[in-house]
């Protein structure tokens, strides 16, 4: 692209549209007034840019797990995924949820750490049409009792170290159904209250890997995130399967991924930075996402190298923490070639680049923005998010 060109468009817009016709007026009317790039629609058309269709998170997994099943999707730890790995995993937790009694249209509290569960848990409610409330896990008492109950979800799923900060305000939460144990892990002594259930049971050789025959209905309920609550309590972020991210999703990844990037995040999937723009933008470009349990300054980079990661996200907090971190000889021994930040202090920018070899680009979202996403493509000013 032009540099002299570009410069002259240094904010961008994105609006999830509710349909490709409408994303398509959208880019031809900013095209028509001179507020994109004359030459964007030639490069988004060869980057093969298209709006994916209204559809689930879980509808996007199974269809490249359709094309691109033996690819692996994710790896955790030691462990690796391909894309018909994880659906199969989604399935069989879907179809035990379905033997739990769980119906299209219920909602399902999801407690538990970064893990390939984690995500066989949220895909799975999707293949059956329920809703997803990714619960932060250093809620506790009154907050985590609050989103539990605010969400009015029937079902549970609980890591077994976290099940304990549960059952101190269970009594408070008369609507659950049943509550599911993540036991993966446990001491042998462990041992569950016979009205709960195993998750492990969803991994055993008799479950069943089919996909389950749930419709879903465009207007029920597909996901609700819970922003901090910096002034009061959190709040819920509606997300219905009739407006998913998964469109707006569609055009981030085409802009900065490829098939052969490998995503690296160590963020919690319950919050919207991993489970948006790692995880579902991974699955718009068919790429490998490594999934790390937590935040470590001292091992983040040891990681990146270790995965041969090409792209991870920087939150603001981040940089800084990186920065502090002692010089290394090795500090541009990596395949990093881009950084996706959120706030990122502009004193410290350049800074980072240079010690690092890596470019910033740097956005401006949120998760009740309803996909308005502002991005400085490295032609605005350093600081600046476009």
């Amino acid at each position: 692209m032009n540099r002299k060109r570009i410069r002259r468009y240094r904010q961008m817009l994105f609006i999830a549209w509710r349909g490709l016709r409408s994303a398509s007026l959208f880019l031809v009317e900013e095209l028509r007034r001179g507020t994109l790039p004359r030459n964007l629609l030639s490069i988004l058309k060869a980057r093969r840019f298209s709006i994916e269709a209204d559809m689930s998170h879980a509808e996007l997994l199974e269809e490249r797990a359709s094309r691109i099943g033996r690819r692996i999707f994710l790896v955790f730890k030691d462990q690796t995924f391909t894309y018909s790995d994880m659906d199969q995993n989604a399935n069989r937790v879907a179809n035990f949820l379905r033997s739990m009694g769980a119906v299209p249209g219920d909602g399902l509290a999801i407690i538990m750490k970064n893990s390939p569960r984690w995500l066989d848990v949220f895909f799975g409610v999707e293949k059956l049409g329920m809703y997803a409330v990714p619960v932060n896990i250093a809620l506790r008492e009154d907050q985590l009792a609050y989103v539990i109950g605010n969400s009015d979800v029937r079902f549970v799923v609980i890591d077994h170290d976290l099940l304990p900060h549960y059952l101190a305000v269970q009594e408070k939460l008369e609507k659950i159904a049943k509550v599911i144990v993540n036991a993966q892990g446990a001491p042998p002594e462990f041992k569950l209250s016979e009205l709960m259930a195993n998750l492990d049971e969803a991994y055993g050789p008799s479950a069943d890997a089919s996909k389950p025959p749930v419709r879903y209905h465009p207007d029920n309920m597909i996901l609700i995130i819970y922003t901090s609550g910096t002034t009061g309590l959190p709040k819920g972020v509606v997300y219905r399967y009739r407006n998913s991210s998964v469109k707006t999703i569609s055009i981030m990844s085409r802009f900065f991924l490829n098939p052969e990037d490998v995503y690296y995040t160590c963020y919690p999937l319950f919050h919207a930075n991993a489970l948006f723009l790692t995880v579902t933008a991974s699955l718009h470009a068919g790429c490998r996402v490594a999934l790390s349990e937590k935040f470590s300054a001292s091992r983040f980079w040891d990681e990146i190298r270790r995965h041969r990661a090409t792209i991870f996200n920087g939150l603001g907090a981040v940089m800084p923490i990186l920065m502090k971190q002692p010089p290394k000889s090795n500090d541009r021994d990596h395949k990093v070639h881009s950084v996706l930040s959120a706030g990122c202090p502009a004193d410290i920018w350049e800074a980072f680049e240079r010690r690092f070899g890596v470019r910033i680009y740097e956005a401006y979202g949120a998760v009740d923005g309803a996909g308005v996403v502002l991005i400085n493509l490295g032609t605005g000013p350093v600081g600046s998010m476009g």
